[in-house]
């Protein structure tokens, strides 16, 4: 590990980015792929992308009855 970026803190401001299931990481391309949702905010995913030199792609998600999914 050569860089630790901790976002605990966000949590308070009722941000967060959840790493398991609400993102996808191609790591050969370096791009991230994630649905804005209660678990992935866009002022969290943006600079997370920069840090890691990924391409950041964010993208909303409903079904037919125009509910959010992720």
């Amino acid at each position: 590990v050569s860089q630790h970026l901790d976002l605990t803190g966000e949590a308070d401001a009722g941000r967060f980015l959840e790493g398991t299931g609400s993102m996808v990481l191609d790591q050969q391309a370096a791009i991230a792929y994630a649905v804005v949702s209660k678990r992935t905010d866009p002022t969290l995913f943006n600079p997370f992308c920069h840090n890691l030199g990924y391409q950041a792609v964010l993208f909303d998600a409903s079904d037919e009855a125009g509910q959010p999914v992720y």
